[in-house]
């Protein structure tokens, strides 16, 4: 097992400009993990668990649109944007749906992974669930924070996208309807990747990295809850709820991904 460690954003900026300036740089590092491993090299297991909820659709119950984020965080700070708001976007697209009575024609679910961060146990665990009788029709991950939300990075074939494209007409007034191509089945999302691999279109919400700050927090104790932008978490709850319930509303004939669908390359 080889030793790990990363510094801060703002760590690296002071070494680089140091380094620039003419000094000659000697770095500490005092790691605190623990050593007393078991022989195949883990700290052992436990048991955790995923969260999950839904709206049953109407008529096409086994029909899902799945969205969410992991509720695991990295072990400093609070995990505010790595993944709170994330999952909580997600929570409250589909409480918010549920509150002004909409039933879609599908099934909408939202799930809370566990494990992100170190293993993915908790995306394995809820695919090898999925019954053999259920069709994942979307699944939209926000992993990435919530500040300064842009829209959506899809991985789906070209007649599935030119109707994500209509939805994203309707986002247009808040700023949230890019609509990116994403480029493999696993850049949408680590936790719907499973699902992705196995037939469903995938999507990610996006955000403009510079603006959102999101790596200046990024895994470190920086990443606490005053980072939020209220404002911009409204538009991310709203942009979820607007493709999960469009997507699953809409009638029997519309283009989903099927066997004979072409994924792009």
């Amino acid at each position: 097992m080889i030793p790990t460690a990363a510094v801060t954003v703002e760590d690296a900026m002071l070494m680089s400009r140091l380094e620039k300036s003419g000094h000659i740089l000697r770095v500490r590092f005092e790691m605190t993990g623990d050593t007393n491993r078991l022989a195949d090299g883990t700290l052992g297991t436990a048991t955790s668990h995923n969260i999950m909820a839904e709206i049953t659709g109407s008529e096409l119950p086994h029909e899902v649109i799945v969205l969410g984020g992991h509720v695991d965080s990295w072990d400093v700070g609070q995990g505010a944007l790595d993944d709170g708001t994330g999952f909580v976007a997600a929570w409250e697209a589909v409480r918010m749906l549920h509150a002004m009575k909409l039933r879609a024609r599908r099934t909408i679910r939202v799930v809370g992974w566990t494990n992100e961060e170190n293993g993915g146990a908790g995306s394995k665990a809820y695919n090898a669930s999925v019954p053999a009788d259920e069709k994942t029709v979307l699944a939209i991950e926000s992993d990435g924070g919530t500040n300064a939300v842009k829209g959506i990075t899809l991985f789906a074939p070209e007649n599935v996208r030119s109707h994500i494209l209509s939805i994203a007409d309707l986002l247009t007034s808040m700023g949230t309807d890019t609509v990116l191509n994403a480029t493999s089945a696993g850049s949408t999302g680590a936790d719907i990747a499973p699902l992705v691999a196995h037939g469903a279109a995938g999507a990610g919400l996006i955000v403009d990295t510079p603006k959102s700050r999101y790596f200046w927090v990024h895994h470190t104790n920086a990443d606490t809850f005053d980072k939020v932008d209220a404002s911009d978490m409204r538009k991310s709850v709203a942009t979820l709820a607007t493709y999960a319930f469009c997507v699953a509303d809409e009638p029997p004939a519309t283009p989903t991904v099927n066997g004979t669908d072409t994924m792009p390359k």
